[in-house]
């Protein structure tokens, strides 16, 4: 943002000395307004083709004051933006640092893989419940996202066993394989499990026979929004009273009515 203000700004003054310099030559040496605007041009850039007619004293003096000038535009425009090029980059270093040690800090968290329309809505829940977790994310654009929303990741693939160690699988409670490749998620399920034997394994399925193989692969629980959204269109149809009791009593909205699931441990 600040680089976009130092370049409109550096275009301003720019066009405001073309603007002086070609009125200055016009009103001393009486040039037309083309030759006076190319005058200005050659002599602001100093490309050092020389004067194009010969310059009275007066023009001279004006010439040197717009060469001293456009030096000094031409230095703020460097100055400025490497400034804001070198302390953008700081910056972002200095913030991803700081992601990286709040990662590595994590335990009994949650690894949320992909950031699609599924995922992201997932990552909102958790903040929502305020869950610890970390978000393991391979698309640029979704990176943004995720940066906008404020949101722990790893920006890598998730198939490759390093982005999955780097969000802390190992010391995770559970991961939620949500990319929309069964593929994939047949991968992390391989991979995470073989990382952390205690994880509990959530996995997202697309295509109907890949369910059978997820579980195989060491997924607790396999889940395919289609067919979930299919039964809930049903429901909503055909029993439309218990999906509304059913939403009262799940969504966090309804404070007044809740259900909540708790761990009663043996010594207890």
């Amino acid at each position: 943002m600040k680089l976009i203000r130092h370049l409109l700004i550096a275009v301003i003054v720019i066009f405001i000395l073309l603007c002086a310099g070609t009125t200055g030559y016009r009103l001393i040496e009486g040039w037309s307004l083309l030759d006076a605007l190319y005058m200005t041009v050659i002599t602001i850039t100093t490309v050092g083709y020389g004067e194009i007619r010969q310059l009275s004293e007066e023009g001279r003096i004006f010439t040197v004051f717009l060469i001293m000038s456009s030096f000094g535009v031409m230095g703020y425009i460097v100055t400025s933006t490497a400034q804001t090029l070198i302390a953008g980059q700081i910056k972002m270093a200095l913030g991803r640092r700081k992601l990286e040690k709040k990662v590595k800090r994590l335990k009994n968290h949650y690894v949320l893989c992909g950031y699609g329309r599924i995922g992201s809505f997932i990552a909102r829940e958790f903040d929502a419940e305020h869950v610890p977790f970390v978000v393991v994310e391979k698309d640029p654009e979704k990176v943004k996202l995720l940066e906008e929303d404020g949101f722990p990741y790893i920006e890598g693939d998730a198939i490759d066993d390093e982005n999955l160690i780097s969000a802390g699988v190992e010391r995770a409670t559970c991961l939620v394989a949500a990319t929309g490749s069964d593929a994939d998620n047949l991968y992390i399920t391989l991979s995470t499990r073989s990382l952390n034997p205690n994880i509990y394994i959530l996995s997202r399925a697309a295509e109907a026979g890949a369910e059978k193989k997820l579980l195989t692969a060491g997924a607790n629980r396999v889940v395919s929004p289609y067919l979930i959204g299919a039964a809930r269109m049903l429901n909503a149809v055909l029993r439309p009273n218990i999906v509304e009791f059913v939403d009262l009593v799940v969504e966090r909205k309804h404070l007044e009515l809740q259900l909540e699931e708790i761990t009663v441990e043996d010594d207890s």
